[in-house]
């Protein structure tokens, strides 16, 4: 317990869960079976134990990342746009256009839906619809107008 509870993440976590498994098996490959034939020997317990273990973290922390989310009000198309505009001025990271969409996909949720797939924004980041392209503006001048408030331009 004390190697698998220093990791957070899941997949992290899951890979130590492997590797003591691993270890146990390399472990108790020659053992003796036990006295008692009825019983299960230690290393069969322990195995056991790993997979009600892994099995827990994967339904339990699949709750879990729903809520690390941010949900916007906005469809998929919006909110591709949106991150799309602000790599492009420099507000986040420039990255690979594929490895931005899935972070996007890991950590965006949308009005009613969420989960969705980094393919579907990667489409949807050079789209040029006055429809999602005002989904964004108007929120961003009131953003304006609030900030130029504070800096009296």
């Amino acid at each position: 317990m004390q190697r698998t509870n220093n990791y957070v993440i899941k997949k992290k976590r899951l890979a130590e869960f492997a590797e003591c498994e691993k270890l146990i098996l390399e472990d108790t490959y020659n053992e003796f079976p036990p006295y008692n034939h009825r019983r299960k020997n230690i290393s069969e317990k322990l195995i056991d134990w790993i997979k009600r273990e892994t099995t827990a973290i994967q339904l339990n922390d699949s709750d879990f990342d729903t809520l690390y989310k941010i949900e916007f009000n906005l469809d998929v198309d919006s909110i591709a746009l949106f991150w799309k505009h602000l790599m492009d001025h420099g507000i986040t990271k420039l990255v690979n256009v594929e490895l931005y969409a899935r972070q996007i996909a890991a950590t965006c949720s949308s009005k009613g839906k969420e989960e969705f797939k980094w393919e579907t924004i990667k489409g949807k980041f050079y789209g040029k619809n006055p429809k999602y392209l005002k989904r964004i503006f108007d929120p961003l001048v009131a953003i304006i107008e609030d900030i130029k408030r504070f800096l009296k331009v």
